[in-house]
């Protein structure tokens, strides 16, 4: 079995203090089985909650500013993500600025489910970390 290490710590900016702002908390990957490894990937549902307290009309985006996820430079392209219960399809995290959802003023609770791809040729065991950087905007 393969010892893996996952940590994705999450950042946010505001765009306006006085009238936006977000509580997000981090997640860590377990290490993955065997039968994760014949899956072809991990999957973590719920593994971010976002609180919104908006005052006005808001928009969440997501990036990452790694070029890699550490040591083995294993890509950013394996790292995907999809707003929960959205009915939407994972997608890669890039260097893009994507959104992950908009609002209206008021209280929300967005979670966010993640993927990352599992290779038994290509991914040795080790610590893996990324950076996900969340933006919540005026649109």
């Amino acid at each position: 079995m393969r010892n893996w290490f996952f940590l994705f710590f999450c950042l946010w900016a505001f765009a306006y203090p006085n009238t936006l702002s977000v509580e997000i908390n981090r997640y860590n990957f377990s290490s993955p089985g065997v039968a994760d490894y014949d899956r072809g990937y991990l999957e973590a549902r719920q593994a971010t909650t976002l609180n919104i307290n908006s005052q006005d009309n808001w928009q969440l985006t997501v990036q990452t500013n790694n070029s890699d996820l550490g040591v083995y430079g294993k890509p950013v392209t394996d790292f995907w993500w999809r707003k929960s219960n959205s009915g939407f399809s994972f997608q890669p995290i890039t260097a893009q600025e994507t959104v992950v959802d908009t609002g209206t003023a008021g209280n929300y609770v967005i979670t966010v489910d993640y993927k990352m791809l599992l290779n038994w040729g290509r991914d040795k065991p080790g610590s893996y970390i990324l950076v996900l950087i969340y933006n919540l905007t005026p649109p």
